[in-house]
This record gives structure tokens, C-alpha cells and sequence, in this order.
């Protein structure tokens, strides 16, 4: 099923559909009751640092992100991350 990835600040929805996303109407989104609800997703620019963020992070052998040990004098302290 589709899926919004973000919202514009002119009211569209930029929409996931698996094999490629394109920008819909708010109403368009809501009509197909896509998720999540409109109001729950990120504005764009919210959803391009959080992009950045993920990229940035490092991945186990699988190539799925993983946590962050920082070092610390003492000993490593796992890093608290958000869930995107």
C-alpha cells in the first residue's frame, strides 16, 4: 500500500508507492486514506535531516543501521538514537 513519506508547506504529500513517489493533493491522500494521517507526517525538511541522519549512521554487515558506541575514557556508552 502506498505510504507518505512528507508534507509540503502548500499542502501535498509527497507518496511512496514502492516502485517510485510522487506528490498528491492533501485531499487526494486523505480521500485514499493513505497513512499515516496527514497531520502526523513530517514537513519536508524535517524528513530530509532525518534522511541525512539515517544515511549518516553506520551499518552492521547486513547494511541495516545500527546504534553508535561512542568511546568514552572508561569505556564505551551506547549511543541513544532516534527511531525514524
Amino acid at each position: 500500500m502506498p505510504v507518505g513519506m512528507f508534507r509540503s508547506e502548500e499542502g501535498w504529500v509527497q507518496v511512496d508507492y514502492g516502485t517510485g513517489n510522487i506528490p498528491i493533493p492533501r485531499s487526494k491522500y486523505e480521500e485514499n486514506k493513505y497513512k499515516p494521517d496527514f497531520d502526523k507526517l513530517p514537513s519536508e525538511a524535517e524528513y530530509w535531516a532525518a534522511e541525512k541522519r539515517r544515511k549518516m549512521m553506520p551499518k552492521d554487515p547486513k547494511g541495516e543501521a545500527r546504534p553508535v558506541d561512542v568511546i568514552i575514557v572508561g569505556g564505551p556508552v551506547p549511543f541513544i538514537r532516534e527511531i525514524l
